[in-house]
């Protein structure tokens, strides 16, 4: 059985003939052919007659005495098809061509690009080519992007609703989920962002490390690129913060080094201290041709810090 998708001209398509040999303006296109190929090209594609993808349509397809095909056309998703429509006897219908066609919900294809409109997506999707959405996006699932993403935030992660980072302790962990970077989309002077909203609570006056990494294993493991660190002055509870790292990528070759900036914010005068500025420039060196992982970890010399995170967003801006 092969996974395929829906196309948008099947069975309920009439299709018309024109000034050709064996067809007339109007009239439907009786035993007209319907070739389906690669977008872009001449070479032909094996398409289904139905959702189960395990007998194939004749291709070209024959149209009944109605103009419309005998089946349903289904066909493998992630790619672009071209239709091309010709009268009985091989002679090409004006206007009768039409190329990268996709199929219907097919979140896998290249080039998606939407404006002005939502996109949500429950489940893995991956989405190849270069894309551009405008609107609200809600991601379900994983999200596999290769091609550039021009303009759209990217929510790696929602750590959830009050998602309780410890008490913070010498084991360093992260926060959230790390924004997958897919290989050879790392560019010179790529934006990319994390932000953290929540509350912190310390019994004790102490420091807590915030490091930004990057890397394939998408753990501690990775490559540092900066740290901003929390000052607990005095003992706090529930201390409102809101915490923003700016980060710029520079490349040269397969190599990818970052400037981070970082900012902390915190309402009142007790728990933890406000910092901000460059944090870290130049830091660490990534292999941009693989798959890396950008995100946010916490550690801390004493346990008595703890961090109550509402929202952990890492995103890409540009």
């Amino acid at each position: 059985m092969t996974t395929v998708v829906l196309s948008p001209l099947g069975a309920g398509q009439q299709f018309f003939g024109g000034n050709t040999a064996a067809s007339s303006p109007n009239v439907p296109l009786s035993a007209g052919l319907l070739y389906i190929y690669q977008a872009g090209t001449t070479t032909p594609v094996t398409t289904y007659t139905t959702s189960a993808g395990t007998i194939a349509n004749t291709n070209p397809i024959v149209l009944q005495s109605d103009g419309r095909p005998p089946y349903e056309i289904w066909w493998i998703p992630g790619f672009s098809y071209k239709m091309v429509l010709q009268d009985s006897q091989g002679n090409p219908i004006p206007n009768g061509t039409w190329d990268n066609l996709v199929g219907i919900n097919d979140l896998t294809t290249s080039g998606l690009a939407l404006e002005g409109s939502s996109l949500t997506v429950t489940g893995n999707s991956s989405i190849g080519g270069n894309n551009a959405v405008a609107g609200n996006e809600t991601i379900g699932g994983a999200l596999s992007v290769t091609g550039a993403v021009n303009g759209v935030l990217i929510e790696s992660s929602a750590a959830g609703t009050n998602t309780n980072y410890g008490p913070v302790t010498t084991v360093e962990m992260y926060m959230g989920l790390p924004l997958q970077i897919p290989a050879n989309t790392i560019g010179s002077n790529q934006h990319y962002r994390i932000k953290v909203w929540g509350v912190c609570t310390s019994s004790a006056a102490n420091t807590v490390h915030l490091n930004v990494r990057c890397g394939p294993n998408g753990t501690t493991a990775d490559t540092a690129l900066g740290a901003l660190t929390l000052t607990s002055a005095t003992t706090g509870t529930n201390i409102p913060f809101i915490l923003d790292f700016d980060i710029f990528s520079a490349t040269t070759g397969s190599s990818g080094t970052f400037t981070v900036y970082g900012w902390l914010f915190n309402q009142g005068t007790t728990g933890i201290n406000s910092g901000s500025g460059e944090i870290g420039s130049g830091g660490g060196t990534v292999n941009t041709t693989i798959n890396n992982q950008l995100g946010i970890s916490i550690v801390n010399s004493a346990g008595t810090t703890s961090i109550t995170s509402n929202i952990v967003l890492v995103e890409m801006v540009r």
